[in-house]
C-alpha cells in the first residue's frame, strides 16, 4: 500500500459509519538507517472530520510561524484526533477506505 492510499481515505467504524478522513500520517523508524534510506512504519494516522486540507505541522504546540495561519489551521481541524494503527482493521486501498475497530 502507498502512502497515498492512505491520504484522503475515508474512515469509518465497522457499523458503517463514517468517523472522519485521513489527512496525514505519522511514521516511526524501525531498524538503522542504511545509507540514505529509513526503514519506516505507520505509526498513527491523523483523522479530520469535516476538512480534508492538511495541516502543514501546525497541529504541533512547537511549530513556528504566522499566528494567523496557525490559528486558522487548529480552527478548521479543531476536530481532527490521532487514530493509532493498531485500531485499523482493514485498509481497502482500492476503495480508499480504512475501518477502525
Amino acid at each position: 500500500m502507498r502512502l497515498s492510499d492512505l491520504l484522503g481515505a475515508t474512515v469509518s467504524g465497522r457499523d458503517g459509519q463514517v468517523r472522519g478522513v485521513v489527512i496525514d500520517v505519522r511514521l516511526a523508524q524501525v531498524g538503522p538507517v542504511r545509507g540514505a534510506l529509513a526503514q519506516l512504519e505507520v505509526e498513527s494516522l491523523i483523522v479530520s472530520i469535516g476538512h480534508t486540507g492538511s495541516l502543514f505541522g501546525y497541529e504541533r504546540d512547537v511549530t513556528r510561524g504566522p499566528w494567523l495561519v496557525k490559528a486558522v489551521v487548529r480552527w478548521l481541524h479543531r476536530q481532527a484526533f490521532v487514530l493509532p494503527w493498531p485500531d485499523v482493521a482493514s485498509a481497502d486501498a482500492e476503495g480508499h477506505r480504512i475501518t477502525v475497530r
